[in-house]
């Protein structure tokens, strides 16, 4: 969940608010580790706070507390550890794949989405198909013929970057 952010502290050396609901879903994860399921080695295996919350009534109004503020502060400073360590470590991660990261992101700049496969294709260093190829493969498949509206010169750069034959602005370099 923090790769958004750390991309772009490493990359545009800037952090926007794009990935605020990110660090807003790790950090409820991690409190619910902390507190809920008893996944702290500082705190240990014990559940802190009771959840009897109604409907009726505000989140934060059902919600008791049966810990001292003391042990709130540990709970609140566990949570940044983990947090902070998880940051560190994806920030190690992207680092050193940094070329993988821009590989993707070029990718996904054209493409906007991937399936698994293609994602793996990706990391592997294969070259996918440009977008203009994949709209090919759709017309073939739709029962558009490829050549019939005067569309044949562009159907063989589509077949030269789905190969990797192309030249640099008919399929994706890296």
């Amino acid at each position: 969940l923090l790769g958004g952010r750390v991309a772009e502290a490493l990359v545009l050396d800037d952090i926007s608010t794009g990935a605020s609901n990110d660090i807003e879903r790790a950090t409820k994860i991690v409190r619910a580790m902390v507190t809920k399921y008893g996944m702290s080695d500082r705190l240990g295996p014990i559940t802190y706070g009771a959840d009897s919350s109604n409907p009726f009534l505000g989140k934060e109004m059902g919600h008791v507390s049966n810990y001292s503020e003391e042990t709130a502060a540990e709970i609140d400073e566990e949570i940044k550890s983990i947090i902070c360590d998880a940051y560190d470590k994806t920030k190690k991660v992207l680092s050193e794949h940094i070329d993988l990261l821009h590989r993707l992101a070029g990718v996904l700049f054209e493409r906007e989405k991937l399936d698994a496969d293609e994602f793996l294709d990706v990391m592997n260093g294969k070259l996918l198909p440009s977008a203009f190829a994949a709209a090919r493969v759709c017309r073939v498949r739709c029962g558009h013929h490829p050549g019939r509206s005067g569309s044949a010169g562009n159907d063989r750069a589509a077949d030269r970057s789905a190969n990797g034959t192309g030249s640099e602005h008919e399929r994706i370099n890296f």
